[in-house]
């Protein structure tokens, strides 16, 4: 691949959205994003391209990292479902002390026990079990 100058910000929105990036182009600029570890850069230009081996492999990555949001954007994408993926990312989002994530995986799976397993977790992390945060809020049930 010839080199490419990371773009600014405004010089890599025009590049995303502009008519006249090819296929080719956007799948360039989504590989080198996903060399440099920019994921949310890369699913939008592998999005641009259509390039569903990319996407692909964001989900997978997403999947290992245990980074629900990541896999989310992936997903949009792809635009099919990816129940067993979400599956394996909530089991490992537990494994990683990803609470958030696992917890919104889970709720998104419809998965009760696991939702409830992972605000647990997390409210045993915050030491605040339905008390009022330094704000005088109370905390909600999906912190």
């Amino acid at each position: 691949m010839v080199s490419m100058k990371w773009p600014e910000f405004l010089e890599k929105k025009d590049i995303l959205y502009a008519t006249g990036t090819t296929e080719t182009e956007a799948r360039a600029w989504g590989d080198k994003y996903l060399e440099a570890g920019r994921f949310h850069d890369a699913v939008a230009f592998y999005t641009k391209a259509g390039y569903q081996q990319g996407l692909a492999r964001v989900i997978e990555m997403a999947v290992e990292a245990g980074d629900f949001q990541l896999l989310e954007e992936a997903a949009g994408g792809m635009g099919e479902e990816l129940h067993q993926e979400i599956q394996r990312l909530a089991r490992r989002a537990e494994q990683l002390g990803r609470w958030c994530d696992a917890q919104r995986a889970y709720a998104y799976l419809g998965d009760d026990l696991g939702r409830r397993r992972a605000r647990e977790a997390i409210e045993g992390l915050l030491g605040k079990r339905g008390e009022a945060d330094p704000g005088g809020q109370a905390q909600g049930e999906g912190l």
